[in-house]
């Protein structure tokens, strides 16, 4: 009786062994290919640093909120926004309305990012909207996962 369990063992550890030696891969983030590097000089990252900072100051903060700084957070596999606020100036207006305004950014934020990474769904994306009160520092007024805007 002991002959069949130990061919079984032993043919359960040579599958295991031959899996480990093949080498099972889990599958590659959808956003792999635009985590190479990319060929751009100092010096162009530079000016288009400058020239992104230079269209930004075309913007004030009109609406009380502004326009976004965006990363990859690849521990997470998401693309995220991060816009400040203005918190008084949100809170004047009538209700519903600053809400409106923080979902359309959001919507607008990611709608850019979609552009150029077409694979981009509501799930790879996230916005934080940001404000800073006097004493404890910067903290989050709303985020927008998944598609949703979500007050603080």
């Amino acid at each position: 009786m002991r002959g069949p369990h130990v061919a079984l063992a032993f043919g359960a550890v040579v599958l295991f062994v031959c899996g480990m030696a093949v080498g099972q891969r889990a599958r590659p983030s959808k956003f792999a290919k635009y985590q190479e590097p990319a060929s751009i000089s100092g010096m162009d990252w530079l000016l288009l640093q400058a020239k992104v900072d230079q269209i930004k100051e075309l913007f004030p903060l009109r609406t009380g909120i502004s326009p976004p700084e965006f990363g990859f957070r690849p521990d997470g596999n998401k693309v995220v926004a991060i816009s400040l606020v203005d918190a008084k100036r949100l809170q004047a207006e009538p209700a519903g309305e600053a809400t409106a305004s923080l979902k359309t950014s959001a919507m607008g934020a990611q709608a850019a990012v979609l552009y150029y990474v077409p694979e981009l769904a509501d799930k790879d994306f996230e916005m934080y909207f940001k404000t800073c009160c006097d004493k404890a520092g910067f903290y989050t007024y709303a985020e927008y996962k998944n598609g949703q805007l979500v007050m603080h």
